[in-house]
């Protein structure tokens, strides 16, 4: 019985741990991409400033 509540709690943290991982992953690269949009919708506001 302890044997299989030690493999649910290396699940669970397995799982969190993953969880947590791929959130992470997903915050860095959604800033990536929205500073590039954000750097893009700059440039075309300097241009349509500078017409």
């Amino acid at each position: 019985m302890q044997l299989v509540m030690l493999f649910v709690k290396v699940d669970v943290s397995f799982i969190l741990l993953t969880f947590f991982t791929a959130c992470s992953i997903i915050s860095v690269l959604s800033y990536v991409s929205w500073r590039k949009y954000d750097k893009e919708k700059k440039k075309a506001s300097d241009r349509e400033r500078n017409n």
